[in-house]
């Protein structure tokens, strides 16, 4: 795995009875971003913060330090069990949080936001195998207040896009609790396959009685050929005027 190329230089400054702490992260695309102890006050100074896909509604983009309050509120508890380690205390937190996602080299986090607006309403990220560099497990989040509107759909199939045609992506998989019904429907509106159920396969949280909880965990997946099969009957489809 490649080094980060990120220099961190924390500058302590004590204002009165307050400690402010400053971040300075360059990114490895070139750019500088400012972090501070107030969220507010966290800024972009370079110009890396360029969008990786569009569709109708939504801009999927790189995340910038004042996505903080966004961030904040789909984060602060996030209701599936599998992102609970993600959850986030407070906005500067989620400011943090966002300071890791930009510098991460490993997996690509990618901001879902809203065209008409900007808000950011969630968020979609990968890595890629380290035994198959063509095989990536996509992951979404969205705030539930924009849930039911069609843009995790939206979203991840933008996503599914990037990932095979500007990330070279062979195969798609994805993990999901057989409780969550949502995330298999849209599994399957994307043409994903249900390729096994892992019966307990792992634990993210405790019962009452503090012994792990153990998930049962379906797999989906879908092969660069399979996705453009879809995409040529899809469009083949809607010249016919029948989608």
């Amino acid at each position: 795995m490649a080094q980060l190329v990120e220099r961190y230089v924390r500058n302590v400054q004590a204002t009165s009875s307050n400690l402010v702490i400053s971040t300075r992260i360059r990114h490895r695309g070139g750019g500088v971003f400012f972090f501070c102890g107030d969220p507010a006050q966290c800024r972009d100074e370079g110009n890396n913060m360029e969008s990786v896909k569009e569709t109708k509604r939504l801009i999927l983009r790189k995340f910038r330090p004042d996505d903080a309050a966004d961030v904040f509120e789909y984060l602060a508890e996030p209701d599936v069990n599998c992102f609970r380690d993600m959850r986030v205390e407070s906005v500067r937190r989620a400011c943090e949080v966002i300071g890791k996602r930009i510098s991460d080299e490993k997996e690509e986090y990618l901001a879902i936001c809203l065209k008409e607006t900007g808000k950011v309403i969630g968020e979609v990220f990968s890595c890629a195998e380290e035994h198959a560099e063509d095989a990536f497990s996509p992951c979404w989040m969205l705030n539930p207040k924009f849930r039911g509107k069609g843009y995790a759909y939206e979203a991840v199939e933008a996503y599914f896009d990037h990932l095979f045609y500007d990330r070279a992506a062979r195969r798609i998989y994805i993990y999901t609790e057989d409780y969550n019904v949502p995330c298999q429907k849209l599994c399957e509106k994307l043409g994903m396959r249900r390729e096994g159920l892992f019966i307990e396969l792992i634990s993210f949280v405790n019962d009452p009685d503090g012994s792990p909880k153990y998930e049962n965990t379906y797999q989906y997946a879908v092969l660069k050929r399979e996705w453009e099969q879809r995409r040529a009957e899809r469009h083949s489809n809607a010249a016919r005027g029948t989608v």
